[in-house]
């Protein structure tokens, strides 16, 4: 059901990247509102290989203790930014994504230990982001950059109906809760 043919792939809702890395468009532009996952994307694009070392680290030290010392921490480089987000990702709760109101990631830990995986390619994936217009920003904006002839792939977080089973947040700067499962084994 995808095109063949578009002059531009827009994905306003990244996440983990899926259909952009099956596409591998020339032409792109994939945005998020989640600042830690452009920056993970944004990291993977110009030095992977620094976060690829960062994650052989948090692999070896994985425990219960270090984890929560991990989610706790304030990463300030791309590189340490991107390792954090996908360590957590991997280690936590069902790969749940989800901020309290002050932004800070929440999810406790889970039962998975695999930090590095086979599948991880981020070597390829970079190659794949090199000229990729990588934003963060609110998907209404990304869309407005549509134009004609362009592939506008959708594919929103989902909300819950009943607002006292919703998350808390999905970025600390909004009010209504999104949750984003498996969301970056992409990267």
């Amino acid at each position: 059901m995808l095109p063949q043919k578009y002059k531009r792939y827009i994905d306003p809702f990244l996440g983990g990247g899926s259909v952009y890395f099956y596409l591998e468009p020339e032409n792109a532009i994939i945005s998020d509102i989640n600042q830690e996952l452009i920056t993970t994307f944004i990291a993977i694009r110009d030095n992977w290989q620094k976060v690829y070392e960062i994650l052989k680290l948090h692999s070896r030290k994985h425990s219960y203790e270090y984890y929560y010392r991990v989610r706790n921490m304030k990463p300030r480089t791309p590189a340490t930014i991107a390792a954090r987000m996908i360590y957590l990702n991997r280690t936590c709760f069902n790969g749940i994504y989800r901020v309290n109101r002050n932004g800070e990631f929440n999810v406790p830990i889970g039962d998975n230990t695999n930090i590095l995986l086979e599948t991880d390619k981020f070597k390829e994936r970079s190659k794949i982001l090199q000229g990729t217009q990588i934003l963060c920003q609110d998907f209404e904006k990304t869309i407005e950059l549509s134009q004609e002839d362009d592939f506008l792939f959708c594919d929103p977080p989902y909300a819950v109906l009943e607002e006292n089973n919703r998350f808390v947040n999905y970025t600390g700067q909004f009010q209504n809760a999104w949750l984003y499962e498996n969301a970056y084994d992409v990267p």
